[in-house]
Formats: structure tokens, sequence, C-alpha cells
């Protein structure tokens, strides 16, 4: 008799000692086509760049800079290099769909490797 009193006690009473999983709050996360500032560019509202393109651009500003003598053969070799890296990722991130960190790490390597070149073009 008290084993079946301590199972009725257990069966009743154990869910609500079971501990809270994660509770889901409607209307509490952002919209999903709200664009979330990123931990170097806040507030950025500019049109997202065109990878690809900007890559290309990468690519033709080394060759001029490499015919106009500005850059030495080591430094268009490395620039070329990062660009490559920046084309794999992109390929990589781009077999799912870009997620917008993806995106924004793609444009912040992509600007930062064109002020490097810009930066080395004009000394």
């Amino acid at each position: 008799m008290r084993r079946l009193a301590t199972s009725v006690l257990l069966v009743t009473f154990l869910p609500l000692a079971a501990p809270a999983g994660a509770q889901f709050v409607p209307g509490r996360a952002p919209p999903p086509q709200t664009r979330l500032p990123g931990p170097i560019m806040t507030g950025d509202s500019r049109p997202a760049i065109d990878i690809w393109r900007g890559i290309g651009d990468l690519r033709a500003d080394i060759d001029r800079g490499r015919a106009a003598g500005s850059l030495s053969k080591r430094e268009a070799r490395s620039f070329r290099r990062e660009a490559r890296a920046i084309g794999a990722l992109a390929e990589r991130y781009g077999n799912d769909g870009l997620s917008a960190s993806e995106r924004h790490e793609l444009e912040s390597r992509s600007l930062y490797l064109q002020g490097l070149i810009n930066a080395r073009r004009s000394r």
C-alpha cells in the first residue's frame, strides 16, 4: 500500500519538480529582415557589397599597382594570396547562403585589403 501511495505521489508531483527548459517569448526577437550592426561598423545601413565584384576589383587594383611599379612583386603576391583566401571563404560560406555575419566578415576583409593596396600604391 505504501508503494502504491508513493508511486501515485511521485507521478502526480514529478512534472512540477522538472527543471524549466528554454522558453520562447513571442514578440521579443528582432524581425528577420533587421540587419544587426557588426562589431566594427555600427549602424551600417549601406547596401551590401557584391563580394565577387569586389574581389575582381581587388585583383585589378593589384595588377595596376604592379604594372605601375608601386607594388613590389612580393607585395602583389601577398595581396593576391589574400584575395584568393577571401574568394575561398566566399565559396565556402555561399554553399548554404550567406548569413549576415558571414557577409560582414567578407566585406570587412575586402575593405581591409583594399585599404592596404591603396596605402601601398599611394606611397
